[in-house]
């Protein structure tokens, strides 16, 4: 089981799991960003695999996981998170997979700061949030978000 260690990230606190244990130079950083709901542990099976030759770092975005869970939810503010939270970590330039929703965070970070990146892999992703649900249903998820976190949607699935 991999250490949970946190850094401060503006204002909020990141969790994160850094193996270290491959090879630790900035350029050979992998950084994982996962989706909707999830969290560092979506990666956790393949970090040991991938820390043989990288240093390996999963992150819990905001509102997920360990990670404060203070607003606003929005991609422009999970992609600061992701740039504040490589600058954190002292990672100027890394690979980077994103995941579903960390997919589409992880293109804003591509765009806007291009240098900081020396391979992308986009997993499950989209350019923008699909249209599932009607725009009021898509402010009370919000909405229940902002106040609980992703835990909050639990009681409304399991429920």
């Amino acid at each position: 089981m991999h250490t949970t260690q946190f850094t401060t990230n503006g204002n909020i606190h990141t969790a994160f799991h850094d193996t270290g244990s491959g090879d630790t130079t900035a350029d050979q950083t992998f950084v994982l960003v996962h989706g909707f709901t999830g969290s560092k542990l979506d990666f956790h099976d393949q970090l040991d695999w991938f820390a043989t030759k990288h240093r390996v770092i999963a992150y819990d975005q905001r509102g997920h996981g360990e990670s404060s869970n203070i607003g606003p939810y929005n991609l422009y503010s999970l992609t600061a998170d992701l740039i504040g939270f490589l600058d954190a970590m002292e990672v100027n330039c890394c690979h980077i997979l994103g995941h579903s929703l960390g997919g589409m965070v992880v293109i804003r970070a591509l765009l806007a700061h291009p240098h900081r990146f020396r391979s992308a892999i986009l997993m499950d992703t989209a350019p923008f949030a699909p249209k599932l649900f009607s725009a009021k249903a898509r402010q009370a998820l919000n909405n229940m978000v902002t106040d609980n976190g992703c835990t909050g949607l639990l009681d409304g699935m399991l429920g």
